[in-house]
């Protein structure tokens, strides 16, 4: 038996620890980074090729106000449609709205523009938008790109650590603790502020089709940040709403992907020809 004394532990301080390495992690890492915080991302895995987006993505969701369906309020009355009410519209406003501006312009600086060759934007549209919102693009460096970013600014990561759970005082959360999973080290964590980003909780649920992979239900997605967040004293809410996309027998996952853009795009065609 291994005696707590004898396992090497290590402790960090930070302004903003942001658990979970992904898309979101490095984006909130770069936005806390600019307004003068000290930063410090961990990570199952590395930063550059993990998370859902771990090999990249070919669609971008924006609205770019050229036409009646194109605007804010279009977009959120949109997401309340098909939310059916199980949403709220205010962070909807605020994560996805309000910075959407930004996110595009940080897209352009790292050097994965959503932008055609020709300067135009390719937009196709689906699950029922009001218009083509989204924006095709060549995204497969996404991941190593936003990481290359955080670094740069400054942002420090700690990967091959899992944070198992968060550190509260008085109700307040003020770190977490997690271990190296290659070495067994033990870290302790001091933060100022404290972003779970480690993706939705689609692996709570068995995948319909018994398959865990070449499904939309990624893998890394384990609700921990969830679980987390409730063990410190967090309500959750809609967590009994399971996401299934049902597809083909035998028909992979980023196969139906592509037909389905394939045929909104013929369908919009037809119907300007019509």
């Amino acid at each position: 038996m291994v005696k707590s004394s004898e396992i090497p532990s290590e402790r960090l301080d930070t302004d903003v620890l942001i658990v979970g390495g992904g898309l979101a992690g490095n984006n909130a890492a770069i936005g806390a980074i600019e307004k003068g915080a000290r930063v410090l991302i961990v990570d199952k895995s590395a930063i550059e090729r993990c998370g859902a987006i771990a090999g990249g993505v070919d669609h971008f969701m924006a609205y770019l106000g050229t036409a009646a369906w194109d605007t804010r309020e279009t977009y959120l009355e949109w997401v309340g449609k098909i939310a059916r009410g199980t949403v709220n519209l205010s962070v909807q406003n605020a994560v996805f709205c309000r910075e959407l501006g930004s996110a595009m312009d940080r897209m352009e600086r790292i050097g994965c523009t959503l932008k055609q060759p020709d300067g135009t934007y390719y937009r196709t549209t689906s699950m029922g938008q009001p218009g083509p919102y989204f924006i095709n693009f060549n995204g497969k460096r996404l991941k190593p790109l936003l990481a290359q970013e955080a670094k740069r600014l400054g942002a420090q990561a700690l990967e091959k650590c899992a944070i198992t759970g968060l550190l509260t005082d008085h109700g307040a959360v003020v770190g977490a603790v997690g271990f190296h999973i290659r070495k067994g080290t033990f870290y302790i964590i001091s933060a100022k502020a404290i972003i779970l980003a480690t993706g939705n909780t689609n692996r709570i649920f068995e995948n319909p089709t018994g398959l865990p992979f070449n499904t939309w239900q990624c893998p890394a997605n384990t609700g921990a940040a969830q679980a987390m967040a409730y063990e410190a004293g967090a309500q959750l809410a809609n967590m009994e709403i399971v996401r299934i996309t049902l597809v083909p027998r035998g028909f992979s996952a980023a196969g139906l992907n592509a037909l389905t853009a394939w045929a909104d795009e013929w369908s919009m065609r037809q119907e300007r020809n019509s």
